[in-house]
């Protein structure tokens, strides 16, 4: 199985603005909390997790590396160790690491301008940005297009994402997901849902599902994009029960469209074996969401059995070893799935899809094959 790896482009300049944060002794942190945002950030960039695009020429990288060779190589002569600057020690680092296999290494001429492209990749629709843009600008980039865009001017305001902002509920405790969810929300324009038994019951999916995405899902996006969300689920195969696969579509098609009349949506619902996938999981391009008492938990606003929550943001957080594993994992397994289910024929079909069958965190697994 391919092993999944988020995109992450980075201006040289940011890299600049890391090395002199980290290395000023004399810079005034607003908290800890910053200090290690940091320093999660400058691992990521050096972390085997990731395809990592930097806006600096082949030609002017390879001058960097052969400058430090030559250098290295006059202090040995005299029975030294050169001294790296800090900036020539990570792109020391970072080539090396390329050089071993140990990561992902793309260079750009430019840094992508995703408002001003005519066609907007998936791969830069899944990806973190971290530039030196303006506040506003970053902010303008994350709202129109669900793409995380950290700055050195906005990064303070990210520091939850170091911590598990889950919750553990008892039995029958009052509660919804809005509540749960409302205060841990990033950008995002896409999200895969992975639950065997929520789409069972329609009207304790309605309950549910209406407070998940009136949590995650944002506001609007740009005219350019449609969020994309994707079930994977069993569906109940008891025929006295059950609901017609596009019954079930159309119902949720409504809630959506009830709670974000400003927001395009592609909506699918995969049906795959119970054995497929065990955990009851929700990401987004920069969540992980676990709960091991299932997304159809709440009942006339009351828990139906006792569970654990689990809330991440897998790649700005080195605390949580395992993090981003899991979200690859999801990931790598729920595109193998995607792209080996047939169309929808008729309910008695043991795996079909139904709906618009498009995910571009998915997408990004099969295109780049």
């Amino acid at each position: 199985m391919e092993r999944y790896r988020k995109c992450v482009f980075c201006e040289t300049q940011f890299l600049h603005e890391i090395l002199s944060r980290l290395s000023d002794k004399t810079f005034n942190f607003e908290s800890l909390s910053e200090y290690e945002l940091w320093l999660n950030v400058r691992s990521l960039l050096l972390s085997s997790d990731i395809k990592l695009y930097l806006n600096i020429s082949k030609n002017e990288f390879d001058n960097i590396i052969l400058d430090i060779e030559k250098k290295r190589l006059k202090a040995a002569k005299k029975s030294k160790n050169y001294q790296f600057s800090l900036f020539e020690k990570l792109i020391w680092d970072i080539s090396l690491k390329q050089r071993n296999n140990d990561i992902h290494l793309k260079l750009l001429d430019k840094f992508p301008n995703i408002e001003k492209s005519e066609d907007i990749s998936d791969k830069e629709l899944d990806a973190f940005f971290f530039t030196c843009k303006k506040r506003d600008e970053c902010r303008k980039l994350m709202e129109e297009y669900g793409v995380l865009v950290i700055s050195p001017e906005n990064i303070v305001e990210f520091q939850s994402v170091l911590f598990d902002q889950g919750v553990a509920i008892n039995k029958k405790e009052q509660g919804d997901w809005n509540i749960i969810l409302k205060d841990t929300a990033m950008p995002c324009n896409s999200m895969i849902i992975v639950d065997n038994y929520v789409l069972n019951d329609l009207e304790q999916a309605k309950e549910n599902l209406k407070g998940i995405f009136e949590a995650l899902l944002p506001r609007s996006l740009s005219d350019k994009i449609t969020f994309q969300l994707v079930f994977f689920t069993g569906l109940r195969s008891n025929k006295n029960l059950d609901l017609p696969s596009k019954v079930r579509l159309e119902e949720i098609l409504k809630i959506l469209g009830s709670i974000r009349t400003n927001l395009k949506i592609e909506l699918s619902i995969i049906k795959c074996s119970s054995d497929i996938f065990h955990d009851r999981t929700i990401i987004t391009n920069n969540y992980y969401i676990g709960c091991g008492g299932g997304f159809d938990l709440f009942k006339s606003c009351r828990s139906q059995k006792s569970t654990t929550v689990n809330i991440v943001s897998p790649y700005l957080n080195h605390s949580i070893k395992w993090a981003i594993k899991a979200y690859s994992n999801l990931i790598s397994e729920s595109s193998s799935v995607y792209k080996n289910t047939p169309k929808f024929i008729n309910d008695s079909f043991p795996n079909f899809y139904i709906g618009a069958n498009k995910n571009r965190m998915l997408e990004s697994m099969v295109t780049e094959r």
